[in-house]
């Protein structure tokens, strides 16, 4: 009953009163025209910083100074092409590597115009084709024998796998066959997303085509305990291990609450930064549906069903934006 009674979720993008109609956050008031923390950040940012969004990595791990560095080959299914989750991680990994004196090469697919033109470290392109319906994505189809030479060539410690790819199967048993040990880590959870597609009914399926790839490698890494025991639950249970992110202070921190930037995106606040205003429910993410972009959308409703006081606030574009801005 209580839903029945729901408005149309207010987005940001939404015909609003106050703040005035707005198509984007780009519309608004830029932070660093009003906070001075934000001003300083873009004025001093590095280029690595403006691209990644993290400082820059020092020679930070003095126990391996003076011993022997390793060479770890990289494949992945998201690096240059893309702007997300996984190449953002990935190329923040390898920029950590090379800091510290390690040897990485990356086997990724590129498009003409990369995401990340200053993508971290040597690429070599795989062969790869557009993801129907999702083209900014790429799907990675041989590795050739040309970059099996390079591979050979390049010696490596590791094999690093990212992606349950073509090319990433490819990798595993080339890695298997040369006696290279592997470490592959798991980033999307690709069975969750075969219900957005229509086609939940192959999870069971899915399930078998990961166990068989990643009960192969040596080493598997997971973002959360959570995602480590649901593979295990799947019967994925060899050498699991959590390889957690972190959040950098200096980048994130309360100190940075700007009030000018609340009120320019109407979301209030009170005047010392502090507490006083409403509430503000943020969603950071790409606007696609298997972000569960559908429950933030059930929460903003079932909060407004009740009469809280709120405002919600979304950072972020994507192919989802329209049937959400329309819902």
């Amino acid at each position: 009953d209580l839903l029945r009674q729901v408005n149309p979720i207010q987005l940001p993008w939404a015909n609003l009163t106050s703040p005035p109609q707005v198509n984007s956050f780009a519309d608004l008031v830029r932070a660093e025209d009003v906070c001075p923390h934000a001003a300083a950040a873009v004025a001093n940012a590095t280029a690595f910083e403006r691209q990644f969004g993290a400082h820059e990595f020092q020679h930070v791990n003095t126990e391996l100074d003076g011993k022997e560095r390793r060479r770890v080959a990289l494949f992945t299914g998201a690096y240059s092409n893309i702007r997300d989750g996984v190449s953002l991680t990935l190329n923040k990994m390898v920029a950590f590597l090379q800091e510290n004196g390690h040897e990485v090469l990356i086997f990724a697919p590129t498009n003409h115009e990369p995401a990340l033109d200053q993508a971290v470290g040597k690429i070599l392109s795989v062969p790869s084709i557009p993801v129907p319906g999702r083209p900014e994505y790429r799907l990675s189809l041989i590795l050739s024998f040309y970059l099996q030479r390079q591979l050979k060539e390049f010696k490596p410690d590791i094999v690093h796998i990212a992606t349950p790819d073509i090319v990433g199967f490819e990798a595993l048993i080339w890695a298997k066959l040369n006696g290279i040990p592997t470490a592959c880590s798991y980033h999307t959870r690709f069975n969750s997303y075969l219900e957005y597609y229509h086609v939940g009914l192959l999870e069971p399926a899915s399930w078998l085509i990961w166990g068989q790839f990643y009960g192969h490698c040596d080493h598997v890494y997971v973002p959360s305990k959570e995602i480590k025991e649901e593979l295990e639950q799947h019967g994925i249970d060899k050498d699991v291990r959590i390889w957690a992110r972190g959040v950098d202070p200096e980048v994130f921190s309360p100190d940075f609450r700007c009030p000018a930037w609340r009120q320019a995106v109407g979301v209030g606040g009170g005047e010392d930064g502090g507490g006083g205003g409403e509430p503000v429910l943020l969603l950071v993410c790409r606007m696609v549906w298997e972000k569960n972009l559908e429950l933030f959308a059930r929460t903003v409703e079932r909060l407004q069903s009740l009469g809280v006081a709120f405002k919600s606030v979304v950072v972020g574009e994507g192919p989802a934006r329209d049937a959400l801005q329309k819902r």
